[in-house]
């Protein structure tokens, strides 16, 4: 596994794989700026830019379950490549269309502390966030399914490449 800290680190790493990556993916957790770093990264490397929320079936708060499969892969077979592909629980979205990315990218939002999102993953923040506003944790069912996934996947012990984006300060 590669870290890189910058889009440009990024960039020299997927330069220097060979033979060159037809097919890029792009994990994390959510909010974690995975659009993004693909929109950026795509235009750079002239690659399409596939986003897996675009297949989602909206309101069923759930993931992997609520994806349009039949669409996507209809999708990834008419994409030019390179083609990159961000979105959630991509590991257990590729099992289903059983599709092997050439590069797997894992997106770590930092923070002075380490890894943002680590305490979410690992920790008890939905609990703590949950009793906090008299709610059941199973009320937050994607943070539990996305939890779930990276216990299960640990997708950022799997990726090819980890992202390490920092936050600015304003």
């Amino acid at each position: 596994m590669i870290e890189a800290g910058c889009i440009e680190e990024l960039l020299g790493e997927l330069q220097s794989l060979e033979p060159q990556p037809r097919i890029i993916t792009i994990d994390g957790w959510p909010n974690a700026g995975k659009s993004t770093l693909a929109t950026n990264l795509a235009a750079l490397i002239g690659a399409a830019h596939l986003d897996l929320d675009t297949f989602l079936i909206e309101d069923q708060g759930v993931f992997v379950e609520a994806i349009r499969y039949e669409e996507l892969q209809a999708a990834i077979d008419i994409s030019p490549a390179p083609l990159i592909i961000s979105g959630v629980c991509m590991l257990a979205v590729l099992e289903r269309i059983s599709l092997a990315p050439d590069c797997k990218i894992y997106l770590k939002r930092m923070a002075s502390w380490g890894w943002a999102d680590q305490d979410e993953i690992e920790g008890q923040m939905l609990e703590i966030v949950a009793e906090a506003l008299g709610k059941q944790v199973s009320e937050y069912l994607l943070p539990v399914e996305v939890r779930a996934y990276h216990t299960n996947q640990v997708p950022h012990e799997k990726a090819d490449i980890v992202f390490l984006r920092y936050e600015c300060p304003d």
